[in-house]
């Protein structure tokens, strides 16, 4: 059988020293400072020791949509987070604080009371008001992009108190409204600049710490830190993001300071470890990687349960993602409220994957032949490679198809797949936006629930979990909903995902979430 190593010629180090030396490193970046002037000239952007400081930031793919109400995809909400804020956010210390709103209170058992920042501005002067935030909480939840997030909100239940005051109402009772509202899908648009007609799409007029200055499609966003912003001042001049695809060269630009900043592949590990002029700045995250199975091709349990036991996650973990984030034997990772830490998993057992093919009828005779479809992000198609070397072992052949993302998520919201590598990071912390968006029969196709998995108890369980405030029910009812989803086995969970990013080092102040999203206007540069 061929191994994940053999699918990977070009892997140079193993995964024990590689583990040893990032052991060794400091991995997470903190503090902040007065803003040293940055004086590498040549890209354009610096202007030299007395000119505007530009912190430039390598993307691995171009963020397609910027409207909040539009896309669910990690790589827009990385960008128009930069310029929108939500009334509360996650820290980096997985802490629920407050940012747009200063203090909130239940007032029932539909909504919640927000008290909001005065005199906060939106990058084109207007102040932002209860109108505003009543505004985008309602244009959210007509919106039906985003309706795994925010179909909760009821329209007709948000009603502004006053200028700074505003109620937020759901459809039903719904425990983790104040943690859903930290998804940037929540985020706070001027309803003016709707009103005025800018495309936000294509522009945004937020309150964050960075305004959009330029566009170029496929190559880099250009914003400049907004004088007036809430938070106080901004650390850089202006940040330019920059999309490389090919994940060697975002290395070779973050190596010869092109850039100052990489979203990291985790096969340029060795390379930053063995770079003294690098820094790797990395943590566990809310994101979990897996192999989703669409069960309406294949609907039989014992194959879609063969393919679990046929694919060496193990491997695929230590290997490919270098051990970096946590074996998974479930679609929650470790810190979300939910988890279930006792459930069995799929040991890597190839003979046991060929009993159940061939209870289900496959054999020599009659081999099972299925599709997979994966994006250019990262090192999908390294996963999806040894999927398919460790499912020819047991008689399946996999086809595998690499699509632009864009492609890709319509490809896989229309169901034109067997199978597909995707990673869903449940921004809110709350087990709500880890299961019901992936696993609730009403999210199939875009709104997240790709597999098309429909399971009447699970239903009943995910809905019981939104509608109960008892923290004990909510918790046995995810309990069950993982032990479903484990014996369905509509997914092979890989790992946890982690935060990677890695800077030159004169780079500071970078301190990564467990949402995933990089926040870089407390980021400065210095010795």
């Amino acid at each position: 059988m061929m191994s994940v190593n053999e699918t990977r010629m070009m892997k140079q180090t193993k995964t024990g020293v590689v583990m040893a030396i990032i052991l060794m490193m400091t991995l997470v970046l903190s503090g902040c400072g007065e803003t040293a002037a940055n004086t590498r000239n040549g890209n354009g952007y610096r202007d030299g020791e007395n000119g505007p400081v530009t912190l430039i930031v390598g993307f691995e793919g171009d963020a397609f949509n910027l409207d909040p109400h539009m896309s669910l995809n990690m790589t827009n909400v990385q960008v128009f987070a930069q310029a929108y804020d939500t009334l509360v956010r996650i820290d980096a210390d997985g802490e629920l604080v407050p940012v747009l709103a200063t203090s909130w209170e239940r007032a029932d058992d539909y909504s919640y009371v927000f008290h909001l920042r005065e005199g906060v501005l939106f990058h084109n002067g207007e102040e932002m008001t209860a109108y505003d935030v009543a505004f985008s909480i309602e244009r959210g939840a007509n919106s039906p992009a985003v309706v795994a997030i925010m179909g909760v909100f009821d329209p007709d239940n948000v009603e502004v108190i006053d200028r700074y005051t505003v109620r937020i109402g759901t459809h039903q009772h719904f425990a983790p409204l104040v943690e859903t509202l930290t998804h940037p899908a929540a985020s706070v648009l001027s309803q003016a600049a709707y009103e005025a007609g800018v495309d936000f799409e294509n522009d945004i007029v937020g309150t964050g710490a960075f305004m959009m200055v330029d566009r170029v499609h496929g190559d880099s966003i250009e914003f400049e830190a907004f004088e007036d912003y809430h938070g106080g001042a901004v650390a850089v001049d202006r940040l330019l993001i920059r999309t490389f695809v090919e994940a060697n060269s975002r290395m070779i630009a973050l190596e010869t300071g092109e850039i100052d900043i990489a979203i990291l592949s985790r096969t340029n590990i060795p390379a930053i470890v063995a770079n003294d002029q690098l820094q790797l700045v990395t943590r566990d995250n809310f994101q979990t990687f897996y192999i989703g199975m669409n069960v309406n091709n294949v609907p039989d349990v014992r194959v879609r349960r063969a393919i679990n036991y046929a694919i060496n996650t193990e491997e695929i973990h230590e290997v490919l993602l270098y051990s970096q984030g946590t074996p998974l034997n479930g679609p929650l990772t470790p810190e979300i409220f939910g988890y279930n830490p006792h459930l069995d998993g799929f040991d890597f057992n190839p003979a046991l994957a060929r009993e159940l093919l061939a209870e289900a009828g496959y054999d020599e005779e009659n081999p099972l032949v299925l599709t997979l479809v994966t994006n250019e992000f990262g090192d999908r198609l390294e996963w999806a490679q040894a999927a398919q070397a460790n499912l020819a072992y047991v008689g399946v052949t996999l086809h595998i198809t690499q699509y632009e993302n864009p492609i890709f998520l319509e490809e896989t919201a229309n169901g034109n797949f067997d199978l597909f590598v995707l990673a869903w990071t449940t921004v809110t912390g709350d087990g709500d936006y880890g299961l019901f968006p992936l696993f609730h029969s009403s999210n199939h196709g875009a709104p997240g629930n790709r597999t098309f998995f429909a399971n009447d108890r699970v239903d009943e369980l995910l809905d019981l979990a939104r509608n109960s405030f008892d923290e004990d029910v909510r918790m046995a009812a995810y309990f069950e909903v993982q032990e479903i989803i484990n014996e369905e086995a509509p997914m092979v969970f890989l790992a946890s995902g982690s935060v990677m990013m890695a800077t030159r080092t004169n780079v500071h102040g970078l301190v990564p979430a467990p949402t995933s999203i990089p926040m870089f206007h407390t980021v400065y540069f210095g010795d």
